[in-house]
């Protein structure tokens, strides 16, 4: 069984989920039609969270948007959530930060350490 019960919270679809340095992790989901591809990429610890919203179907490609995000996550020069937030909005993705008062799929997977006093995720089945 999927770490994230049968892959959806919230009604989306987790296809991907990257361990990434620092306390980061990246959750990559769809909606169910499936027509908006998210890409969350949380500080553990914190909460913190940017969320990259973009379309996936008809004359939308996704892939500036998930092609930018990668090439971002491989390079060794740091950046910010807000940095990477404007950057994807370039690309045509909907962008916000917020933080996250419970803990993501991700983070319980790869960081379960750091939910301190966030809600415990809780797989849905």
């Amino acid at each position: 069984m999927p770490p994230c019960g049968n892959g959806f919270v919230d009604e989306r679809f987790i296809y991907f989920i990257e361990k990434l340095p620092n306390g980061f992790v990246s959750e990559h989901s769809t909606d169910d039609i499936p027509v908006w591809n998210r890409i969350d990429l949380v500080h553990c610890e914190s909460g913190k969270t940017m969320r990259a919203d973009f379309r996936a179907v008809g004359e939308h490609d996704p892939r500036p948007v998930d092609d930018h995000f990668e090439s971002r996550m491989k390079s060794p020069v740091g950046i910010t959530q807000e940095r990477l937030a404007r950057e994807l909005k370039e690309k045509g993705a909907r962008t916000q930060i917020f933080v996250n008062r419970a803990e993501s799929c991700a983070c319980r997977l790869h960081y379960p350490q750091s939910r301190g006093a966030k809600s415990a995720f809780e797989a849905e089945f």
